[in-house]
C-alpha cells in the first residue's frame, strides 16, 4: 500500500496518481478531494464505503487515456485513510483530475 498525502494506494494499476491530493476540504460531514493523475482521460468504474472500513475508489483506463503505468495493467484502488465510516457520495474524473465528495452519516 502506497501512500500519497491523504490517500493510499490500494492496488497499482495501469492508472497513476501524480502529486497525490492537490485540493482538500473538510467539515464535519463532508470531505472533498481533488487528486492529481499522471494518466490522462480515464474513469470511475466503482467507488465504495461503509461503517466497516474507509472509503474508495477504483479508477481504470479508457480507449483515449494516455500516460499509464508501464508495466501494471487493471484498475488502480485508492482509499482515503482516517475517513472510516464514510461513504463516497459522488466522483468523477476530468482531463487530469479525480474529484471524490465524501460524506458522513452521523445517525450510526
Amino acid at each position: 500500500m502506497k501512500s500519497k498525502g491523504e490517500i493510499n494506494i490500494v492496488t497499482q494499476g495501469a492508472p497513476e496518481v501524480s502529486a497525490g491530493v492537490v485540493g482538500y476540504k473538510k467539515r464535519r460531514d463532508i470531505a472533498i478531494f481533488e487528486i492529481d493523475l499522471r494518466s490522462k482521460y480515464c474513469e470511475v468504474i466503482a467507488h465504495y464505503g461503509n461503517f466497516e472500513g474507509e472509503p474508495g475508489v477504483m479508477i481504470d483506463t479508457s480507449e483515449r487515456s494516455l500516460h499509464l503505468h508501464p508495466t501494471e495493467t487493471g484498475a488502480t484502488v485508492i482509499e482515503f485513510p482516517g475517513f472510516k465510516g464514510w461513504s463516497v457520495f459522488a466522483s468523477g474524473i476530468g482531463r487530469y483530475i479525480l474529484g471524490v465528495c465524501l460524506t458522513k452519516d452521523n445517525r450510526y
